[in-house]
């Protein structure tokens, strides 16, 4: 829906819409303390405009606020998902992972083993697909807790621990295969 959209002529009076917004900014901000209340603001309006829509559509709404929260948040889950999914790995930051993790002083055919086992890793790494790669390196390389990495990618906490030992298992997977071809 673009900003033209969000700036429907509302079926409420101005401050009825100006309550309801504040009601549902002072629930909804708590719980997105690190987006600014500009972008929340935007996702309340668009909250409002949706409702409007449906209620145009003859769609029964009985609780306002508690509807007008519930796609403002949706909204903003959504913008955060977005915004994650562009910061995605590169090969580039796993390589300067792998770097920073070979900085002791071992023997040159020491790291040079240590070397290509971190690149190989890495390479592994990569070639999970992005649901399992982001909370693996978020969890693995980063330390973050499972919660966190929940609220970020926007999945339950259940599934971002599946999806970390989903990603152990079939790194570990790989390894065997590449030892078997290598002994084969």
């Amino acid at each position: 829906m673009s900003k033209q959209d969000v700036r429907t002529p509302f079926f409420l009076k101005m401050s009825e819409r100006d309550s309801i917004a504040k009601e549902v900014f002072k629930t909804l901000k708590p719980k997105w303390p690190q987006t600014d209340a500009e972008t929340v603001d935007e996702s309340i309006n668009f909250g409002l405009a949706i409702a409007y829509k449906d209620m145009q559509a003859g769609k029964p709404i009985t609780n306002l606020n508690g509807y007008v929260y519930r796609v403002a948040d949706w909204d903003l889950r959504r913008q955060r998902r977005l915004a994650y999914q562009q910061r995605e790995l590169s090969s580039e930051s796993m390589e300067s992972i792998v770097g920073s993790l070979c900085s002791e002083e071992p023997s040159p055919q020491q790291a040079l083993e240590t070397r290509e086992m971190w690149e190989r890793l890495a390479r592994d790494v990569l070639e999970l697909d992005e649901s399992i790669r982001v909370p693996l390196v978020a969890r693995i390389i980063h330390d973050m807790p499972y919660e966190e990495i929940a609220r970020i990618c926007g999945l339950a906490v259940g599934t971002v621990r599946n999806n970390v030992s989903k990603g152990l298992r079939r790194i570990k997977q790989m390894q065997e295969n590449r030892e078997m071809m290598e002994k084969a």
